[in-house]
C-alpha cells in the first residue's frame, strides 16, 4: 500500500519517465516472466495515476472555459 500511496504523490511528468522506464525493461530482451509480471503491475498503476492525472487537469481547463465564456459570452459567439 505505501507504493500507491507514493505513487499518488507524484507529478504526471515523473509518473510518465517511471513507465517509460518500466516499459524498456519489459522489451529487453533478458527478463524472466516472473519480473515481466512485476513490471507489468507497477506499469499499470503508473498508467492509472497518469490517467487520473490528465482527467483531473481536462475537468480545471473545462471549468476554466466555461468561467471564461460565462464572463465573456460574446466571445463565443464571435469565434475569438
Amino acid at each position: 500500500m505505501e507504493q500507491k500511496d507514493n505513487i499518488r504523490e507524484l507529478s504526471f511528468e515523473k509518473a510518465l519517465t517511471i513507465l517509460e522506464e518500466i516499459a524498456e525493461k519489459m522489451a529487453s530482451d533478458n527478463v524472466e516472466l516472473e519480473q515481466i509480471m512485476s513490471l507489468y503491475e507497477k506499469g499499470m498503476q503508473y498508467l492509472k495515476h497518469c490517467r487520473n492525472k490528465l482527467s483531473e487537469a481536462e475537468a480545471k481547463l473545462s471549468s476554466v472555459e466555461k468561467e471564461l465564456l460565462a464572463e465573456n459570452p460574446r466571445e463565443e459567439s464571435d469565434g475569438s
